[in-house]
């Protein structure tokens, strides 16, 4: 999923982003 997390308000960094559901899901 390579869209704007709507927590953190900013673009997801190369890693594992942690949306507002908890789902750990692996960004490349």
């Amino acid at each position: 999923m390579s869209r704007i997390c709507d927590v953190c308000g900013k673009k997801p960094q190369v890693g594992n982003n942690v949306s507002h559901a908890n789902n750990k899901s692996k960004t490349v």
